[in-house]
């Protein structure tokens, strides 16, 4: 597993609470974020980027959070003890370095949150199933209702008896990822194409036949799994 070490992180916001969620204590050896409270926090993102940086003056991790506010300026916060804060810089008077980084910051968010991401289990009981093709993970009531986000031809939520033949109840381990294509453990799951959400690390059966065809029919890949 690769281990970064995180200087700075530019967001573009509306939510300034969001700062709340990114500043951490600078005793902790690293940035960790709860799942749920990234989820809260993506849902008030407009625009992000994460940029590495090096601080010669500091040793320990300069962690800023940028947001651009309704008044349209851009404003730089940043946790206790970890370095001054810069000062409020109009939009009028951005120098070319800090526009380029905001159309990359644009790009960035074009980017990822296109593919939206998928419905998050309300329930971890025995209600849970995995899609036999892309091992998503929701609810058997979340299948009915809005079917499948990587497989949206099987058309669960409009035939409910297809659940049971393209889902399975039996299946080893749960992984949350909110950003697949970067993800090392997305790409050895061969979801990396896939929408944020939670995954399962093995289904125990094979899509059936018909479904099979189907997706040769779409023009899908569809992997068989392997023998647990």
């Amino acid at each position: 597993m690769v281990s970064h070490h995180v200087n700075r992180v530019v967001f573009g916001v509306e939510a300034a609470v969001l700062v709340g969620v990114l500043n951490r204590p600078q005793a902790w050896p690293s940035f960790r974020f709860q799942s749920s409270e990234i989820l809260l926090a993506l849902n008030g993102i407009a625009v992000w980027k994460v940029v590495l940086e090096s601080v010669s003056s500091n040793r320990g991790a300069n962690l800023i959070a940028q947001s651009v506010t309704k008044e349209c300026r851009l404003q730089s916060y940043v946790a206790p003890k970890y370095g001054p804060i810069k000062e409020k810089t109009p939009l009028g008077r951005r120098t070319k370095k800090e526009t380029g980084i905001l159309e990359e910051v644009v790009e960035r968010k074009q980017t990822i949150m296109g593919s939206a991401p998928a419905q998050i289990p309300t329930s971890f009981g025995h209600e849970l199933r995995a899609c036999l093709r892309c091992r998503l993970v929701k609810t058997y009531d979340q299948f009915r209702d809005a079917g499948c986000e990587n497989c949206p031809f099987f058309k669960m939520e409009e035939d409910h008896e297809r659940i049971v033949e393209v889902t399975t109840p039996n299946f080893n381990g749960i992984i949350s990822v909110m950003d697949p294509s970067r993800s090392w453990a997305a790409r050895w799951l061969r979801i990396g194409k896939f929408a944020p959400g939670c995954y399962t690390l093995a289904v125990s059966e094979p899509l059936p036949e018909e479904m099979q065809h189907l997706c040769q029919e779409e023009r899908v890949q569809y992997v068989l799994p392997k023998r647990m």
